[in-house]
């Protein structure tokens, strides 16, 4: 996409997230209220959707990882959940990130499904850099890999649903038809071990600022 209206979301979401996690660092006390406001926000928008567009098996369940990962952030802003937390910010922020900058949508800049798609996504980027970068997480030793053995199980939940119903969670089965960056790795299952690899490399770069003993970012 990357017309005005996509730019202008991603300018939006960046400064917001900046803003409340600066915010949050220096006003410790008021971190649970911007962590409720966004977790009602994400909740609100999950019910709103289900209620709005249904449930309908097998294709529309809410099984997708953003989905997960905004139930798992919703519980991780109450409960702040080590494991919890470890999962969300290394399988959260990049597949919310990439989400924004390629969405797999098909719809205009005004459409509810535009906008229902960048707010949802927006909401949980926003969430999770609140919560990691805000001075509210912790991180112990060993986190990406246990994150990115959590992710690899879900990858193999959601490739078992994809064989017995036909769907594409994921892209586990074939590439989406919009460009992504899937395009540069190569042809099925070719893409799925690159990006397995490219997960590695990412996480391992999230891990720099936030590993224990390293400050994170002021």
């Amino acid at each position: 996409m990357l017309g005005l209206r996509h730019i202008a979301w991603l300018i939006g979401i960046a400064a917001t997230a900046a803003f409340l996690a600066r915010f949050c660092r220096h006003h410790e006390t008021r971190y649970r209220v911007v962590c409720f406001v966004l977790a009602a926000a994400l909740v609100g928008e999950e019910i709103f959707r289900y209620a709005h567009d249904g449930i309908h098996f097998p294709n529309r369940v809410p099984i997708q990882l953003c989905t997960v990962v905004s139930w798992l952030a919703v519980i991780a802003c109450f409960t702040r959940t080590p494991l919890l937390m470890e999962f969300i910010y290394f399988a959260g922020l990049p597949g919310a990130a990439l989400a924004l900058l390629t969405p797999d949508l098909r719809a205009t800049a005004s459409s509810y499904d535009f906008i229902r798609y960048f707010f949802a996504h927006g909401c949980l980027l926003i969430l999770v850099i609140v919560l990691v970068f805000g001075k509210i997480a912790t991180f112990r030793p060993g986190a990406p890999i246990r994150a990115n053995t959590m992710l690899l199980v879900y990858c193999f939940f959601l490739l078992i649903y994809n064989r017995l119903f036909g769907t594409n969670f994921m892209y586990l089965i074939h590439k989406p038809k919009n460009p992504t960056l899937l395009d540069y790795f190569g042809p099925w299952p070719v893409y799925i071990f690159a990006a397995e690899l490219a997960v590695i490399a990412i996480f391992w770069l999230l891990w720099l600022p936030v590993k224990p003993g390293r400050a994170v970012m002021e």
